[in-house]
């Protein structure tokens, strides 16, 4: 085949060189291929063998600058060197072909493939005019001869669809808004567009990663960008799965048969290269639901590599060790799990020991692999295992990872640590997982507390003429101290434990949103529970943990190293309303106080809960616009009852018999309608507690005020008011017009031969009328006193 044409010579100005292949059902072994420097000129390429970790030299004195790259099938490997591009078979080192391009090659190169078509998307930066054009040719795979130029610029992050007949492109219009372009191969036309803001209304997308039509999407939940979350969307059916909020700065990217989303913790260390950490954490999950499947720890500082020729493989290689470790994501599965290996770090070259692993789901057939190698393992239980662990294990510094399998699944992985012995005491400082944790502080005791030295990626170096030393570690403003540890040719390790503090229900679920603080010095934040946990590393000691909960708060103490799982439960508080027969009244409105007064709820059937740290609460109950307040313990009796009285009023005249019709009110807040009298009485459940009453009888009102928690009977009694009117010969008038005033001047009666009216009148202070004939005069008098009004008329 003939990769080198004048063709080539003359586009190939200043490319950038980008390609996609479709055909080759050939699978090579999968390869990292990385750089050396021989000299401030030449580096050397070396290729490791990632099935067996076998490292050869590649190509030998590249002058630099160069690039190079492979295939996501690892077909071809393309190397620009000394202004020619050579393509290379993965599995040897001869050269099969080259190009010459003119001018000046800019940067990198990238390449994609896809066995369908048996065909190649080769593409380039062109400058033309102090312009960068993308270009895209299509070749045939074998030949690598072109068959034409396409409309579609298409670069390496392009996804081909399941059928293979379409490539998605990512694009940005204009406005800067981010879209996918539908390119048709046959067409060789772009045939629909759809517009990121489409798919979820979230316009801040980021693509991740892209395989068969299915693309790995994210977006930060906070404005600080510590919490992404990650989403599948399936481009060939216009359909997205759900979401996973990661809290971690990560890369994402999808397995290559899209079964499983791949996240790989990526702290922001702005020391480190790249400002980041790649401290092994690896998470999976399932695409279709969102679960969590698996969490990886791997050795740090690794390279995590999917190739499309291994759907079913994740690879991982760390440089600095030579490790490579291959998982087969065919046999995740959470029912075998992995949670401790003890010892889980030794010295260089401290000899063959016994591991003993716990954890769940072992059976006779489970297997301990130690850095990807089976390991002869003996079945206690199906919680514990031993396995022998031989010297040639242990003779190399390093992280190494852990894990069991069976002929059916593989667990978690945890790390052992391999460490440089040394004549001194070197301390580590390490996760409940195995990391080394680099932001603890260590000191020794030598007639005071001195600092050790910080070795800066978790190891302590402790130089001292002593024998034994007291040791005290800080990490997370808490100390943990011991005592008479071997001060040389030792090696001591702090572990944290991974704190797990729950919030659960009163049916033991767990629930948001809480708030945990845990005290150490200060009142210092330990997170927010998601999904009710919140984790955070901490030293095995006992600290006192505060909930935060409904704006309530409640703290308990706990020593993490007798167990790491802080549970705080609310209770169902059940705040009742009943009236004065015990029956279940509704509606009341109930508040309770947290820092400030906090909605409840509204009872339905009397009745309304609310999950509830348990505490000491005031409770108040609105009903009929009165109040009350009611403090209760709901650790001790969850349930708060409220309950009315049946406030009963009565009109009664002077003889104390009952009498209507009477209007009763009572103020909460203003004038409320209480009823109306029958037969003398009115009835209303209302709260026990301190009212104002207004009787209205007659067109006269009177107010008393009575606590109906001491008497619910409120009585109003009027007089019986006797009006007297006399001529000026203090003479009884007979037929004389009384009136009295309320609001406006109302009928009393018409005097009887003996000058007498009388009335039943609520006692106040009233103007009286007596008028006869031409003759009228006004009185006032308060009928409470004295009930007898008399007049004097003018008349003969």
């Amino acid at each position: 085949m003939k990769f080198y044409n004048l063709f080539f010579e003359i586009l190939l100005s200043k490319i950038f060189f980008v390609i996609f292949t479709l055909g080759f059902t050939l699978h090579a072994q999968p390869y990292y291929f990385y750089e050396e420097m021989v000299s401030d000129n030449y580096d050397d390429i070396y290729r490791v063998n990632l099935s067996n970790g076998e490292k050869i030299l590649f190509i030998e004195d590249v002058r630099t600058p160069f690039s190079f790259t492979t295939d996501n099938y690892q077909h071809w490997f393309f190397l620009f060197a000394g202004e020619k591009i050579f393509a290379y078979r993965p599995e040897t080192s001869t050269i099969v072909d080259s190009i010459s391009p003119f001018g000046d090659y800019e940067y990198g190169l990238s390449a994609f493939s896809i066995n369908s078509l048996n065909q190649l998307f080769l593409s380039w930066l062109e400058n033309l005019d102090e312009s960068m054009v993308l270009n895209t040719y299509l070749l045939d795979l074998n030949s690598l001869q072109i068959i034409k130029s396409c409309s579609a610029s298409i670069e390496s992050d392009a996804i081909i669809s399941k059928s293979g007949h379409y490539i998605y492109l990512l694009a940005r219009d204009s406005l800067g808004i981010n879209y996918f372009e539908k390119y048709s191969i046959e067409l060789d036309s772009i045939v629909d567009k759809k517009y990121f803001f489409e798919i979820n209304n979230e316009e801040s997308l980021f693509f991740d990663d892209g395989k068969k039509g299915m693309v790995l999407l994210s977006y930060n939940e906070t404005e600080h960008n510590n919490t992404p979350r990650y989403f599948v969307y399936d481009v060939d059916n216009n359909l997205y799965f759900p979401g996973i909020s990661f809290h971690h700065r990560s890369h994402g990217y999808l397995s290559p048969n899209s079964d499983f989303i791949i996240l790989q913790k990526a702290p922001w260390v702005p020391e480190r290269p790249h400002a980041e950490l790649i401290n092994g954490y690896v998470s999976l999950y399932k695409v279709t639901t969102g679960e969590l499947v698996m969490n990886l720890q791997l050795p740090p500082d690794g390279k995590l590599l999917l190739f499309d020729s291994y759907p079913d493989k994740l690879f991982y290689y760390v440089p600095e060790t030579q490790q490579a470790i291959t998982i087969n994501l065919s046999e995740l599965h959470t029912g075998l799990a992995l949670t401790t290996i003890n010892p889980s770090t030794s010295n260089v070259n401290s000899g063959s020991f016994m591991m003993n692993v716990r954890g769940q789901g072992f059976d006779s057939l489970a297997v301990l692999y130690f850095n990807g190698q089976a390991r002869a393992t003996t079945f206690i239980s199906d919680s514990v295992l031993t396995a022998d662990i031989p010297t040639s294990d242990v003779s190399v510094a390093g992280a190494f990872p852990v894990w069991v399998k069976d002929e059916w699944a593989i667990s978690d992985t945890l790390q052992f640590t391999v460490q440089a012995s040394s004549p001194n005491l070197l301390v580590n400082l390490k996760s409940s997982t195995g990391i080394l944790l680099t932001t603890g502080s260590l000191q020794y005791y030598e007639g005071s507390w001195k600092d050790a030295v910080n070795n800066g990626d978790g190891t302590f170096t402790v130089i001292t003429n002593q024998n034994n030393v007291s040791l005290r570690m800080t990490y997370e403003y808490a100390q943990q101290t011991v005592s008479n540890i071997p001060a040389h040719n030792n090696t001591y390790t702090f572990q944290t434990v991974s704190a797990n503090v729950q919030l659960r229900n009163s049916q033991g679920s767990l629930i948001d949103t809480g708030t945990v603080q845990y005290y150490a010095g200060a009142w210092r934040s330990f997170g927010t529970t998601t999904n009710g946990v919140a984790i955070k590393e901490l030293l095995p000691l006992n600290y006192s943990f505060r909930m935060t909960y409904a704006y309530a708060s409640i703290d308990k103490p706990q020593n993490l190293s007798t167990d790491p799982i802080v549970v705080f439960q609310t209770v169902n508080a059940e705040v009742r309303l009943k009236n004065s027969f015990g029956n279940f009244l509704g509606v009341g409105t109930v508040q309770y106080y947290a820092g400030a007064w906090r909605s409840f709820g509204t009872t339905t059937n009397g009745v309304a809960a609310k999950e509830l740290l348990p505490l000491n609460y005031s409770f108040r109950m609105t009903y009929e616009f009165a109040s009350i307040d009611k403090q209760q313990n709901i650790s001790v009796d969850p349930t708060v009852v409220f309950q009315t009285v049946n406030a009963q009023v009565q009109l009664k005249n002077s003889l104390g018999n009952l009498i209507d019709a009477g209007t009763v009110q009572y103020y909460a807040g203003a004038w409320r309608n209480f009823g109306t009298t029958t037969n003398g009485v009115a009835t209303k459940e209302l709260l026990p507690i301190n009212y104002s009453f207004r009787m209205t009888h007659a067109f006269l009102s009177k107010d008393k005020q009575q606590n109906l928690s001491t008497n619910p009977v409120v009585e109003f009694a009027t007089v019986l008011c006797t009006v007297k009117v006399s001529n000026t010969n203090n003479q009884p008038l007979n037929n004389a017009n009384v009136k009295y005033y309320a609001g406006s001047w109302r009928d009393f009666g018409i005097t009887n031969t003996e000058g007498i009216t009388t009335k039943e009148l609520l006692p106040q202070n009233i103007s009286f009328r007596a008028s006869y004939g031409s003759a009228s005069q006004d009185k006032q008098q308060d009928i409470t006193n004295n009930n007898l009004v008399e007049f004097l008329l003018n008349v003969p």
